[in-house]
């Protein structure tokens, strides 16, 4: 997950226990001006977390945006159906999640981004992503053009967490807080 401050930009990661602990001050940022946050799940659906965090996110009564990768959509539609009926928004995040995307033919760009929108739209059930994040931000004027000519906009972040290397709900939060504008 990611933290993105004011509209619609952000970035920090977050698991479950981090989510619950920040959720109370965190909304859309649409719904609460430029000082808003919004969450983004990254690399899923997974399906050990991402009903977890969808629990939380229903409790706390947040949206989030969730970045999957199309393999993942692809073997888990019923989560991805999940977020689209709890009102989450969908960002293509590639069909495998490829860091070194940016250093790859214009071609395989291509296939990663538009294979993914297509595995993504498909396992919802017909809703297409609005956004698309580069794996590990390697973003290219390529990859942005493909993105936009899908009507899909860049997404990037402000916070990142490294949720991933697991530092622990309590360094979660401190770091969004830190690092927020």
């Amino acid at each position: 997950a990611d933290v993105v401050s004011g509209a619609p930009q952000a970035g920090a990661s977050a698991t479950p226990a981090a989510v619950e602990r920040v959720s109370p001050t965190i909304a859309h940022a649409s719904d609460a001006g430029p000082r808003g946050v919004n969450i983004t799940i990254d690399d899923g659906p997974d399906p050990r977390w991402t009903p977890q965090v969808l629990e939380l996110l229903r409790e706390e009564g947040v949206k989030a945006t969730f970045c999957l990768t199309g393999i993942q959509a692809q073997a888990h539609p019923g989560l991805v159906k999940e977020i689209v009926a709890d009102g989450h928004v969908l960002c293509d995040h590639s069909v495998s999640h490829d860091t070194a995307m940016d250093r790859k033919s214009e071609a395989y760009q291509s296939k990663e981004i538009l294979d993914a929108e297509r595995m993504i739209t498909e396992a919802s059930g017909g809703v297409r992503p609005l956004y698309y994040r580069a794996p590990g931000g390697a973003f290219t004027p390529h990859s942005r053009a493909v993105a936009a000519s899908r009507g899909m906009r860049p997404l990037g972040w402000n916070v990142d967490t490294k949720d991933f290397e697991q530092p622990g709900a309590d360094s979660i939060v401190e770091t969004v807080q830190r690092e927020l504008p």
